[in-house]
C-alpha cells in the first residue's frame, strides 16, 4: 500500500495520521534552518489564545512563541515554496475523498522553550468551520524525557488518550482539526516545529 493510501485510510478509520517519510530530510533541514534564521533576529512572538479582536496572552494555556508564515509566494523562501507545493499535492489529493474543500493553508514556526506547553485544546475556532486538517511538521529531535509530546484524545470521549506523538526531526502529523482534542506537554528542552491548518 502506498503511503498517501495509508494516510486517506488512517484518517477515515483514527482521523490522524503519522508520517517519517513524507517529507524529504533536505527539505526538513532548509525549514530547520529558516525558522532558527527568524528566531536569531527575533521574528518570534508569544503566541495568543482565541481570535481576532479577543486574542490574549495566557501563559496558564499557552507558552508557545510563534513566527507566522506569509502566504503569498513573492514573501517565501525556496524551502517554504517546496513546503507549499507538497500542501497543494496533498490538498488536490485528499479534497476529493473527503469533500474537505480545502483552499488555503494557513501556519507558523513554533518554538517551545524549556517549560512551555499547550494545554488541551482544539483547532477548531468556536462557530467556525475553516481549519480542516492540522499539520505539524518537527524540526527537531525530542528524546524520551525530552517532553513536547503531542497528546491526541478520543473524539468521543475526550478523557480517553488516543495516542501520543514524540517529536522527532521530519516527522509529519495530520489530524482533522476539528476532531481531535489534544495538548502538548511540557517540554524539557527546545523544541520545533512548522504548525499549520489547511483551510476551507
Amino acid at each position: 500500500m502506498k503511503e498517501l493510501d495509508r494516510l486517506v485510510d488512517s484518517l477515515a478509520k483514527n482521523r490522524y495520521y503519522v508520517s517519517d517519510t513524507l517529507i524529504n530530510n533536505e527539505l526538513v533541514r532548509a525549514l530547520k534552518d529558516e525558522a532558527l534564521s527568524r528566531f536569531e533576529v527575533g521574528e518570534f512572538d508569544q503566541a495568543r489564545v482565541g481570535r481576532q479582536l479577543t486574542k490574549r496572552l495566557d501563559q496558564h494555556i499557552r507558552r508557545d512563541k510563534i513566527s507566522w508564515i506569509s502566504s503569498d509566494t513573492n514573501e517565501q523562501t525556496n524551502a517554504l515554496k517546496e513546503y507549499f507545493s507538497f500542501l497543494n499535492q496533498l490538498k488536490d489529493y485528499l479534497n476529493p475523498l473527503f469533500y474537505l474543500g480545502i483552499r488555503n493553508y494557513e501556519g507558523h514556526f513554533a518554538f517551545y522553550d524549556t517549560g512551555a506547553f499547550y494545554k488541551k485544546h482544539v483547532d477548531q475556532h468556536r462557530g467556525r468551520g475553516l481549519r480542516r486538517l492540522s499539520v505539524i511538521l518537527y524540526l527537531n529531535d525530542m528524546n524520551d524525557g525530552d517532553g513536547g509530546e503531542v497528546v491526541l484524545y478520543d473524539f468521543n470521549h475526550h478523557e480517553n488518550v488516543l495516542d501520543t506523538i514524540r517529536p522527532k526531526e521530519g516527522r509529519l502529523l495530520i489530524f482533522i482539526s476539528e476532531d481531535l482534542p489534544h495538548e502538548v506537554l511540557t517540554a524539557h528542552m527546545p523544541r520545533l516545529s512548522l504548525t499549520g491548518w489547511m483551510r476551507a
